[in-house]
């Protein structure tokens, strides 16, 4: 395995990340751990991307974007993310999570790194990493552990369609929805699901971007 600074990622590694990066999530994908490098981190955070070691020349990378230890205190790894990423994981096709998962935990014991904590959130209990990494650390000598950190909470509508639910809701609820969409569509904004990258959600960013900065450029700062 070897440890790499974003800034330092050669161009056809950082292709080849762009090709396996786990199309059920854009925040398993290289585009948003290059996004939170340059826009998120903190002047302390030392960013690594661990990357799982390349057996053969025609080998797809593997990646996990970590944050190194503090050199004072408690040395803990923890997961490059922040309040904005609901998921986090690697970077890597299915068959490697367990190749990334076994090479992380080799690196967190290994005497150079002598890691006392590892905390690696927000991993979704359903994402193979998640007891890949667990299992990989708890061979190698530590005490694993999980805790719920939160969640978004789905209601079952069975054959009930979402005008019908809607139709029943307090009256108040229902007038503060019509009234806060009506003030969406006056500002020339919608409301879109989008589930993977591409050229709509780059135009949503882009839209809400200038949403948000039109709204400051009268603003001065002492």
């Amino acid at each position: 395995y070897m440890l790499i600074a974003p800034e330092d990622l050669a161009p056809h590694l950082r292709l080849s990340l762009e090709t396996v990066g786990r199309k059920e999530s854009i925040f398993c994908g290289i585009d948003w751990f290059e996004h939170l490098f340059k826009s998120a981190r903190t002047d302390d955070d030392q960013v690594r991307y661990f990357m799982a070691s390349l057996l053969a020349m025609d080998a797809t990378p593997a990646c996990l974007p970590i944050i190194l230890p503090s050199p004072h205190g408690l040395r803990r790894i923890t997961a490059f993310s922040n309040f904005y990423s609901p998921e986090f994981g690697p970077i890597a096709r299915p068959d490697e999570i367990a190749l990334i998962a076994n090479e992380f935990a080799d690196y967190v014991v290994a005497s150079s790194t002598r890691a006392d904590l590892v905390d690696l959130r927000p991993v979704v209990p359903e994402d193979p990493f998640f007891a890949q990494v667990m299992i990989a650390l708890k061979e190698k000598g530590f005490w694993t552990d999980s805790y719920f950190c939160f969640g978004n909470w789905f209601l079952q509508l069975g054959s009930e369609t979402f005008s019908e639910y809607f139709d029943t809701r307090p009256s108040k609820l229902r007038n503060t929805a019509v009234r806060s969409r009506k003030k969406l569509e006056k500002r020339n904004l919608d409301i879109r699901i989008t589930t993977s990258a591409g050229p709509e959600l780059e135009e949503a960013i882009a839209k809400l971007f200038f949403e948000w900065t039109s709204e400051y450029d009268d603003l001065t700062y002492a």
